[in-house]
C-alpha cells in the first residue's frame, strides 16, 4: 500500500513529460497508450493517444505520433486550444532558446468564391510571410534544434472563432526564410 501511495505521489509531483526525449526511439518506449491509425504511406505509420497532456502549462487531449516503417518515432503533432501567450512563449525560450524563425502573414491574395455540387462555397487565398516579433502575433514560430525542429502554427487570426496552436516536434518538413529566398532567386522571383 505504501509503495502505491509513493508512486502516486511521485507521479503527481513529476514534471510533465518532454515528448522530444522520445524522438528516434522505438514506439514501444512511448509513455502513452497509442492506437494505430490507417496509413496511406508505406514509409510512415501513425498512432494517436487521447488523454490529458501538458505542454508548457497548457492542456491538450490529443497527440499524434508518426514513425518510420521500423517503428522509430519521427514526429509528434499536438493541437492545443487557445493562443500562445507570453508566459508560455517565455518558458519555451528558456528551454529551447530564441526561435530561429518567427513569421506572420504579409500580403494576402483572396481568390474568387467557388461553389461545389453540394452547394458548399469556398474561397481560396494565398499569402506571403514576413519576419516579425512575438508582439506582432506570429503565424509560425520555429526552433531548429540539432536533432529536431519545433514548429508552432499559431491560428490567432482575429476572424477565427476556434483558436488553436498546432505544434510539430521532430522531423518536420519546413523551409526556412533563407532557403525560400534561395529558391526564389533560382527562379528569378526575388
Amino acid at each position: 500500500m505504501k509503495i502505491l501511495i509513493l508512486k502516486a505521489t511521485l507521479l503527481f509531483f513529476m514534471t510533465p513529460i518532454a515528448i522530444e526525449d522520445y524522438l528516434y526511439k522505438h514506439i514501444s518506449e512511448c509513455p502513452y497508450t497509442l492506437d494505430e491509425q490507417e496509413s496511406y504511406n508505406d514509409d510512415v505509420k501513425s498512432y494517436t493517444a487521447k488523454g490529458k497532456f501538458d505542454f508548457f502549462g497548457r492542456t491538450y487531449h490529443y497527440l499524434k505520433v508518426n514513425t518510420n516503417k521500423n517503428d522509430t518515432i519521427q514526429k509528434f503533432t499536438l493541437g492545443i486550444p487557445g493562443t500562445i501567450n507570453r508566459p508560455m512563449y517565455d518558458q519555451m525560450v528558456a528551454k529551447y532558446g530564441v526561435p530561429d524563425e518567427m513569421t506572420k502573414k504579409d500580403k494576402e491574395i483572396i481568390g474568387k468564391p467557388s461553389t461545389s455540387a453540394n452547394r458548399i462555397t469556398a474561397i481560396e487565398s494565398t499569402f506571403t510571410l514576413k519576419v516579425c516579433t512575438f508582439e506582432e502575433d506570429p503565424l509560425f514560430i520555429v526552433w531548429n534544434k540539432e536533432d529536431f525542429i519545433i514548429k508552432i502554427r499559431c491560428n490567432q487570426d482575429k476572424r477565427m472563432n476556434a483558436k488553436y496552436l498546432y505544434v510539430e516536434i521532430g522531423k518536420v518538413k519546413h523551409t526556412n526564410l533563407k532557403e525560400k529566398k534561395q529558391i526564389l532567386k533560382l527562379f528569378g522571383k526575388q
